[in-house]
């Protein structure tokens, strides 16, 4: 006859000063849940970290490619000319910051 279960009272333990408890609840995951799992993981990762990315290079090329065209158009003023400048140089900026903050990390 196999020993009965011992009773543990956790009220008496988390009043004890000299002793910490940590209580931890889990269940068993089967292959179903775990490929659920992943696979919810792995669309809130392009959700949330890769489309923002992605939306931000198609803005900055449509604006260069905006501002090559405006460039090379021999109807532009000289005001739009300027301005088209100062946005290309942002941008070519901005690209040499992040290659040269991600290569030096």
């Amino acid at each position: 006859m196999p020993a009965a279960p011992k009773k543990l009272n956790v009220d008496d333990l988390l009043r004890r000063d000299d002793l910490k408890v940590d209580l931890q609840v889990s269940t068993h995951e089967d292959e179903q849940e775990k490929r659920l799992r992943l696979r919810k993981d792995f669309l809130g990762f392009l959700v949330k970290d890769l489309a923002p990315h992605l939306l931000a290079m198609v803005f900055i090329v449509a604006i260069g490619w905006y501002c090559f065209l405006v460039l090379n158009r021999s109807g532009s003023t000289a005001v739009e000319k300027q301005r088209a400048w100062s946005a290309l140089s942002a941008i070519l900026g901005l690209v040499v910051g992040v290659i040269t903050g991600k290569g030096i990390k």
